[in-house]
């Protein structure tokens, strides 16, 4: 009888044991099934695609929570400071040709000199072949050829003169030719005289507006801290074969800035003066994607659109754009623009997967 209750007691906690793991596998199953429909539940897509772009649009109070800012862009105002580069030219060439010059200008002072007396000679030596006749005709024809190969000279010479001149603007452009032809009376005189210094800046082509800066400040490589105004002389007709862009020659009214010195130039004082309105984008708006820079805009529907940033000068705390695909008076983000990121490339990978 004992033996009997003993079986019974172990059989039925075998079963008792065997129905606590069923129901235990089962509440599991349960349990992860419910937590994938809560997530399912909880998912909620924000994008709004319509005429192939897409919109991001936010409750409310989901915009609020998430800590997103916003404001109006407004027209810049910067005074621009576009980084580039130059260095202090050498004037050694222009020296040369300005001795060159010097030279030919010199020989054709003595030719001319030379073609009067000569000229001045003839003119008696024919008198006195007319009066009396005790000058041979054939002295008045050998200084015929003497002043006929003093006037050839004096051609190449003006020849050799006019083609300096051209090469000399060909090399360094027209103030740089009136400054040889002219020293004594051009502005850049002192360039010569090594009282001021020629420098050359190139802008890069990213960089580059529409306007010519008519002053910039420099900074040699080796003292960044120490800056010195330079001014505009011209367009420089040769370029700068490392960096590509527009070089351009100032001059500054300083002379201990050492040969061949690399600088950086900033823009000092020239504001955006052409028919296009520039505006000014905050860096905290700028977000980086597939290695573009982009901005988020609040249309007048409330919805956040994804723009492409054209990064035509980058300044000290954001960049100025050209009016276009972004307008004054948009609303940017400047708060939040990785998340509203976030949001858009999300949904698009949650689709992906999908599908």
């Amino acid at each position: 009888m004992k033996n009997k209750s003993l079986l019974i007691i172990v059989i039925q906690s075998i079963l008792i044991i065997t129905l606590i793991w069923i129901i235990m596998l089962l509440g599991k199953d349960e349990f992860l099934e419910g937590d994938d429909n809560d997530n399912d539940e909880t998912i909620v897509d924000y994008t709004i695609i319509k005429d192939g772009l897409t919109y991001i649009n936010l409750p409310a109070l989901v915009e609020k929570n998430s800590g997103i800012k916003l404001q109006k862009i407004s027209i810049s105002t910067h005074e621009q400071s576009i980084p580039s580069y130059g260095i202090t030219v050498n004037l050694s060439p222009l020296l040369k040709n300005q001795n060159d010059f010097t030279n030919l200008k010199y020989q054709k002072t003595k030719l001319l000199a030379k073609l009067d007396e000569e000229a001045e000679r003839i003119s008696k030596l024919i008198i006195l072949n007319k009066d009396n006749k005790n000058i041979a005709d054939s002295v008045i024809h050998e200084k015929n050829i003497e002043i006929s190969d003093l006037k050839n000279d004096i051609a190449i010479i003006n020849n050799n003169i006019k083609n300096l001149l051209f090469n000399i603007d060909h090399r360094w452009g027209k103030d740089f030719k009136e400054l040889i032809a002219d020293s004594k009376n051009h502005y850049l005189e002192k360039l010569l005289h090594n009282e001021y210094r020629l420098i050359k800046i190139t802008v890069p082509i990213n960089q580059t507006l529409d306007i010519t800066p008519k002053e910039i400040k420099v900074s040699p490589s080796n003292q960044p801290k120490k800056t010195y105004k330079a001014t505009l002389i011209s367009k420089a007709q040769d370029i700068d074969q490392g960096i590509q862009g527009k070089s351009f020659y100032y001059y500054v009214t300083e002379n201990d800035l050492e040969i061949g010195l690399k600088l950086k130039a900033f823009i000092v004082s020239d504001k955006i003066e052409s028919d296009n309105t520039y505006l000014f984008i905050p860096k905290e708006s700028v977000i980086w994607s597939s290695g573009k820079a982009w901005v988020f805009i609040k249309n007048n529907e409330g919805n956040f659109l994804r723009r492409p940033l054209p990064r035509l000068l980058e300044i000290d705390g954001g960049w100025i754009i050209k009016e276009g695909i972004i307008m004054k008076n948009d609303k940017i983000v400047v708060d939040g623009a990785q998340l509203l990121l976030s949001e858009e490339f999300k949904y698009q990978i949650k689709n992906e997967n999908e599908d």
